[in-house]
């Protein structure tokens, strides 16, 4: 992943977002495919969607180095101070309902 540029706060606090992001987007693609094998629906083509869906949003989230964009995209749903399982639940849908969506 990239180096995060803004101040030692920022970049603290972006890099656990990343983190826990990371955890969220990694479930997800494990639920897809879940989804998909539970309904006998796995085939190459998903295969294939869900390994493209997973380029683009590594491109669109990961790839960016700037802490204020994931603290004022994640920060709220991903704050350490706050209760994390229950909003990595409700990130992990999120995020399965995207790849869903790509097919």
């Amino acid at each position: 992943m990239v180096e995060l540029i803004g101040s030692e706060k920022q970049v603290q606090w972006a890099l656990e977002i990343r983190t826990d992001l990371r955890e969220v987007f990694e479930a997800a693609k494990v639920q897809f495919e879940k989804w998909y094998r539970d309904r006998e629906r796995w085939n190459e083509k998903v295969e294939k969607k869900l390994k493209e869906g997973s380029k683009k949003i590594e491109r669109a989230v990961f790839d960016n180095n700037s802490a204020k964009f994931y603290i004022e995209t994640f920060g709220l749903s991903f704050n350490p101070r706050k209760v994390r399982e229950a909003n990595r639940d409700y990130f992990i849908w999120q995020m399965l309902q995207v790849f869903l969506r790509t097919l």
